[in-house]
Formats: structure tokens, sequence, C-alpha cells
């Protein structure tokens, strides 16, 4: 998997400074949202790597799937990935695009899963505590998972907070073991 956003690396990179320019970063998000779910359907994604047809003809008939949920930039885009071999890689390319845009926005997306609903204070507490902590804007994502036995975990970028009863199980193992 990091091979793959290590390659798409400079194609959301070119993408994102493009946006920038054009002071469109908005419509370059949801563009390739869009030919990201577009290039993961299973019938087009077949048609990516089929060797039997021509890259004009890939490139034809992607653009023309994704219609005028493009514009004349984003087919150009098309073009080049498409010319590179990179269309199936345009999810993780999206993906990073909105790495690019968050950091931009001063921005983070996170994860809180816990072993049960939050209530609000508590979800307003938890949101201040990690804003506080990366000192950004947090967009939160609330999940739920049963095998916790209490706790939170939170994920954020590439850091990982780890306040759940398993994890202070896991760390007490650990060091009963040294």
């Amino acid at each position: 998997m990091s091979e793959r956003r290590t390659i798409a690396r400079p194609y959301a990179a070119a993408a994102f400074q493009t946006a920038c320019e054009q002071n469109r970063i908005d419509s370059w998000s949801q563009a390739l949202r869009f030919m990201a779910a577009v290039s993961e359907d299973g019938r087009v994604r077949n048609l990516l790597v089929d060797r039997t047809r021509t890259k004009a003809a890939m490139i034809n008939m992607f653009i023309d799937v994704c219609g005028d949920q493009i514009d004349e930039y984003h087919r150009n885009f098309v073009r080049v990935a498409a010319e590179n071999g990179r269309l199936p890689l345009l999810s993780e390319i999206s993906e990073m695009y909105e790495e690019l845009r968050a950091e931009h926005e001063r921005r983070i997306n996170a994860e809180v899963i816990s072993a049960f609903p939050l209530s609000a204070s508590h979800r307003k507490h938890i949101s201040s505590v990690v804003k506080e902590r990366f000192g950004k804007e947090i967009t939160l994502k609330w999940e739920t998972n049963s095998d916790l036995l209490g706790g939170i975990v939170v994920r954020a970028q590439d850091t990982v907070i780890d306040a759940s009863v398993d994890g202070w199980l896991t760390e007490l193992a650990n060091s009963l073991a040294q």
C-alpha cells in the first residue's frame, strides 16, 4: 500500500497545486472523489487493466463515463494519469489530495473509536483536547467498536492515541513481561 501512495503522491501534489493556482480547491476535491469512485467500479477497473485496449481508447472511455462531472482541466489530468498508467491509483491520489487540502486549511481529519456511543458533552471535551493537542481545526468521525472494553482510541494523521482499556491492559502486560 505504501508503494501505491508513493507513486500517487506527485499526482496529488500536482492536482493540488493546480487547484490552488485556479482557486478551485473544492472543485478539484469533488472531481477527484468522483473519478476515484468511477475507477473503483468493478467494470471500469477491469477496463483500466485490459491490455488489449489502447491508452487512447481507455482515456476516452474513462472521460465518457465521467461525463459532465469533470471539466477540461480534470480531463487533462485524466489524460496525464492514464498515459503514465496511474488511473488505478485515483483513490490514493484523491485521498492524498484531501490530506494536502486539510494541511493547507490547517485542518485535521481524525477518527474517535469508543466502546459505546459518547454523550454530547464527552464529544465536546474530546474534540477540544484533540484540537489543543494538534493545534489545528479538527473534523472528527465518531465510531463505536463493541470489541473495546472501554475508553477511546483516537487516530489522527500518523498518530494513534490509545486511551482504551485494551490499550492499557496491553501496555501493562508488556511492562510485566520485561
